[in-house]
């Protein structure tokens, strides 16, 4: 088996500490009792699509959950409680990408959307004095790229964008759907579910386990 030499890592979930039912409650408190119909955390309807693809602009996300709650909500309200889902970032977890770096060439590889982008980053950018992507040779963001996983096009698109060959390359995600797509690509993978990121890495920043 070849030695790994690329690192591909998710971010909610694996960084990010993120809670969907903070939205869902905040939605209902809005009066859209049924908000989790809309958005489920794993079954996502086109609406959520669009938005982490970059097909649809913020302003029209907020037109479209206006649209369908039937109700006149402002955008500062909405984004409020979609962004609710967002918790903390613990530094104990950034440890782990400075030292990696030293062996491995890194990447990161997020579903996401322009709304919660602009949050977490200027959060980052406040507490640590530089941008989170500053931390991996490139960052991937969906809304960015307009590709998003499980869709093998969001593997194809790091491929492409870096050169890596997916034998050599670990990816690290805490979606099974993810995990389970890039696996039948080619990709090693690790499914993080009962870890903190920083324990699959020695002192040093080498992969334990691989």
């Amino acid at each position: 088996m070849k030695p790994i030499k690329n690192i591909i890592f998710d971010f909610g979930g694996v960084f990010l500490n993120i809670d969907f039912t903070r939205s869902y409650i905040e939605f209902q408190k809005l009066g859209i009792p049924s908000f989790h119909k809309l958005f489920d955390g794993y079954l996502q309807t086109n609406l959520f699509r669009d938005l982490e693809i970059g097909t649809i602009s913020s302003k029209q996300f907020a037109d479209s959950i206006r649209y369908l709650a039937g109700m006149n909500l402002t955008d500062a309200q909405i984004f409020y409680a979609w962004n609710a889902l967002l918790l903390d970032l613990p530094a104990k977890r950034l440890s782990v990408l400075k030292t990696a770096a030293s062996h491995y060439r890194i990447f990161l590889l997020s579903n996401t959307n322009q709304i919660h982008y602009e949050v977490y980053n200027s959060d980052f950018r406040n507490k640590y004095g530089y941008d989170f992507n500053d931390l991996f040779e490139k960052a991937f963001w969906s809304h960015q790229i307009g590709v998003r996983k499980p869709e093998a096009s969001a593997f194809d698109y790091v491929i492409n964008q870096t050169g890596i060959i997916k034998e050599e390359t670990l990816f690290i995600d805490d979606g099974i759907m993810h995990i389970q797509s890039a696996k039948a690509m080619g990709f090693r993978v690790h499914h993080l579910i009962s870890k903190e990121i920083n324990e699959l890495f020695d002192n040093l920043g080498r992969l334990i386990e691989y």
